[in-house]
Parts: structure tokens; sequence; C-alpha cells
């Protein structure tokens, strides 16, 4: 064999040789552009092992490290070009197809091998997956059982009362105040949520199911057979999974399920004759009380100084809600740390609040009739709508889940209406009430707006073709008092609204309106 400076030049008849009856191992084919690996001897085509190279830095045979300039290149004398490869003898087919044999041989080897190292990789994986799920239950069963024990310290520390949230002493008076701007990574998370639900929703916008020649005229009543737990009720929530919280005028707490039609004492919510507003965040349950307070699950929050008047936990993040107090003070907090994030005071009075579906805004529906839409991106308020030459005070508040009306209860005098605000114009249309505005329910496409006020249901609908409200019904439901709230159990059915009410005295009434 010749040496060159950078080839290594062989004779024509041992290239010849080498091209007919050697194979490259990485293709199985007789090799273009010939190299050979210095680490394993071996004889590659030079493109395909340079690839093998910049992606691995390795010998593909032997493992060790091994650069493009390390390979040895082999070519041809000038003078006399190599015969071309030929099968037409059986000596030379039967070689053919030992090589491929061989190659064939070696790649399956190669597989075993790395199916081998990913099984054993597997192994090891599964096996600290199982340990992390051991020490985990093993920690929740300790959190259990110390929540366990202190809650029997305390029983025997009372005398056999259970310490309310109101027995807890604080030496400071101090409210705890949160950054006065939205922290980047707070800010980033509400993005980032926003961006998703937004996709979420867009993707499945809904129609209504009644349609616009239906009177919506007959009621259906039926009383459930789960007894009433109190006679008096002070207060109710709505959460996302459309439980009721009611609350009595005792301080109990149960919480009623549509879907069972039952009635279930909240054990985890101590007796507080101060509550306002409960919600769920994730599996945080948040209380609102009339001292300003929040409690986080155990943990306390001197949040506000006036009743809170609105909780609304954020539609994705597991940790974020949102407090209003009834002088317009507003709270950031996170409810895993039970810290204050941001606060900031709006500019007068609040009656409640809501949050949007898609989790980056929140309204808050003004004494005066002041609407104030506030970015929880940056905190600001991003737009205001008011009532303007109206003397009207504001009762509910609801934001569509199609994401661009907010529906708000209004009260002049003896004059009841809804306006229909749209958040992209600022406009907004009147729905004229024959009855009082408490609680505002809507369908899944938002075009259905059904009013609850004493013992009365009104429901509208939106007409696409004429872009307005059409008042349908006005029914009145046979209750021992006045309904304070309620949800929409099903609007899946043509031309049908199934509906539960709660009234003053804990009542639930199943309507069924057609």
């Amino acid at each position: 064999m010749q040496c060159a400076s950078e080839y290594h030049t062989i004779s024509p008849r041992i290239c010849e040789s080498l091209t007919t009856n050697t194979r490259v191992i990485v293709s199985g084919e007789p090799p273009k552009e010939p190299v050979v690996s210095p680490k394993s001897g071996a004889l590659f085509e030079r493109s395909l092992v340079e690839a093998y190279i910049a992606e691995h830095h390795k010998d593909p045979i032997t493992s060790d490290e091994l650069s493009v300039e390390d390979l040895i290149p082999l070519r041809a004398t000038a003078y006399q070009q190599p015969r071309n490869a030929t099968l037409n003898s059986v000596p030379s087919l039967l070689s053919a197809l030992q090589n491929e044999w061989d190659a064939t041989a070696l790649e399956l080897f190669q597989l075993r091998k790395q199916l081998d190292d990913t099984r054993k990789e597997l192994s090891t994986a599964l096996y600290h997956h199982d340990a992390a799920v051991r020490v985990a239950a093993r920690a929740i069963k300790e959190r259990d059982e110390a929540r366990k024990a202190l809650q029997e310290l305390t029983t025997s520390i009372s005398g056999g009362e259970p310490i309310t949230t109101t027995d807890i002493q604080d030496d400071s008076n101090d409210i705890q105040m949160g950054s006065a701007s939205i922290p980047e990574e707070i800010s980033s998370a509400i993005a980032t949520a926003n961006a998703e639900l937004l996709a979420i929703h867009k993707s499945q916008k809904s129609k209504p199911n009644v349609g616009v020649d239906a009177s919506l005229s007959s009621l259906e009543e039926s009383k459930i057979s789960t007894k009433a737990p109190f006679k008096k009720i002070s207060t109710t929530s709505i959460t996302s999974d459309n439980k009721i919280y009611v609350t009595s005028s005792t301080g109990i707490t149960s919480v009623y399920d549509p879907q069972s039609q039952t009635y279930t004492k909240d054990e985890s919510i101590t007796k507080n004759t101060k509550i306002t507003h409960i919600t769920k965040v994730a599996t945080t349950t948040v209380i609102g009380f009339s001292n300003g307070e929040i409690t986080c699950g155990d943990s306390l929050i001197k949040a506000h100084k006036s009743p809170i008047v609105a909780l609304c936990a954020h539609p994705s993040i597991p940790y974020l809600a949102v407090s209003l107090d009834k002088s317009g003070s507003l709270a950031l907090i996170n409810t895993d740390s039970a810290e204050i994030i941001f606060t900031t005071t709006l500019p007068g009075p609040v009656v409640t609040a809501d949050i949007h579906g898609d989790g980056a805004l929140v309204a808050a529906a003004g004494v005066d009739g002041t609407i104030s839409v506030i970015d929880l991106k940056t905190g600001d308020i991003a737009a205001s709508f008011a009532n303007e030459g109206q003397n009207s005070t504001m009762t509910t508040i609801r934001f569509g889940s199609n994401g661009y009306w907010l529906f708000g209860g209004y009260q002049a005098g003896d004059e009841s209406y809804v306006l229909v605000w749209d958040l992209r114009k600022g406009s907004s249309s009147k729905i004229p009430l024959n009855y009082g505005v408490d609680k505002i329910l809507l369908d899944k496409s938002s075009q259905i707006c059904i009013v609850l006020s004493g013992g009365n249901i009104e429901i509208s609908q939106f007409t696409k073709a004429s872009k307005s409200w059409t008042t349908k019904a006005a029914l009145d439901v046979d209750v021992d008092e006045d309904i304070v709230d309620g949800v929409v159990v099903d609007d899946s059915k043509p031309n049908v609204l199934e509906l539960a009410v709660v009234t003053l005295s804990s009542s639930v009434k199943a309507l069924t309106i057609s």
C-alpha cells in the first residue's frame, strides 16, 4: 500500500476487491467513498460515518472517541479504474449474500444491546417513581394524623367545644399588604393560562338548545327529598363545580349538590357566624368573613378591613384567588402559601364581583352602578362601564361564557333591568324586567339569561337576527321563602332548562322549564 499526504492510495486490483467484496457495516452497501476508522479498523462510507460522528462523536463499532479528522480515506491510483462490481458468478453472489448476512447480524446485535440498555434505564426509573409515590403517601398519612391529633388537642383544651376562627387571637391588628405591582412570575402565569383557556373556549363555542320560537312558559316544580338543614340562611356561594355552599344564620355550612339532589354538612368548615363567602381553589377551601379576614385551609390572612363581598377562584391556576371587600379593596392571594401577592383599591365601594372564564379579568360591581374591569396581568383597571344618566345601584354581575359579554343587574327606584355590556365595543343592550334582579344565571351559550328575584324567574333570549334581547317568560315559583340563589343544572335538552334554586329557608326546588 502506498501512502499519500492526504489519502492512502491502493492498487486498482486491491481497491476493486475491497469495493466488490467489502460491505460497509452501517449501510450494508459497497462504499463509494471509503474511509477507515483507526479505532476499530472498520471500513465505512464517508458520508454515513461523518453523520454518525457529528451526532455521537464516537466510533460506531467500539464507541471510542472519534473525530472526522481521524478517518483514513482510501482511493485507487488514478492510472487505472477498478472494474465494476458484478454478481454474475455464483461465488461472487454467495460472497455478497454472506456480507449482507454479516452486516444484518451486526446490526441486530446493536439493536439488542440498545434494547437491553433501555430496559435497564426503564426499570431504574420505575423504581424511583414507586419510591416517590410511597414517600408522598406516607407524608399524606402523617399530615392527616397530625391534623387529627391537633383537632383532639384543641377540643380538649376548649372543654369539648371546637375552637372557631373567632377564638384565634392575634397581637397585631395590621392588615397584611401585598406588592403594589403584580410580580413578573405571577403575571406571566396568568398570561399563559389566559392564552390556553382562550384557545379551549374558542374550540368549544356553544349554541343555545332553546329555539327562538320556544315559549319556555311551562314550569314543573319538584321539591327535593332531602330535608332543609336550616331555618334561615345568611349567605350562599356557588363554586366552579356548580355546588351551592349554604351558611346558616348560626354559622353552620352545608353543601347542596344539584346532581345528587342532597345536602351534606361540610365538616372542614368551622362554625362561624361571620362567614360571607366561600370558594374552592383546587382542593383548598377559601372562606371570607365580615371582619375582612380570609382563611385558606388552616391559615388565616388579615386581607381587608371591611366585609368580604366576593371571592373568585382562578379557573385554571390552582393556587390563585381574588378577594374584594365592601370598601373596594382588591387582593390577589396565593392560597397555597396563604400570602397576599398584590393589593389595590378601586374607585368606590363594591357590591360583588366575578372573574372572566379566561382568567385574566375581574369585574367589580360598584354601588353607584359603575363596573370596573381589572386586568390581573398588570393590576390596572382595563375598562370602566358607567350607567350614565341613571341613578341606579348594582345588585349582581356575571361574565358570559362566550368571553365578550358582561351581565349586570341594576335597580333604579321601582325599575329593574339587566345591561349586557359588550367588552369589545363598550356598548350595552338593555333587558327590562318585571320583577327585581337578585341573581343572574346563564346557559352555556350565554344567549339565555335567567334572572332570579323573590319568588319569580324571568327568562330572556338573544336573537342574532335582530341582535336584541326578548323576554320569553316571567314565572312565579311556589316557594316558602324568597329565592336567594340557584344554578343551571342541565341545558342540553332541546327547548328545556333544568334549574335548582335555594330559598332563604335553605329549601331547594328542582325546576324544569319548557
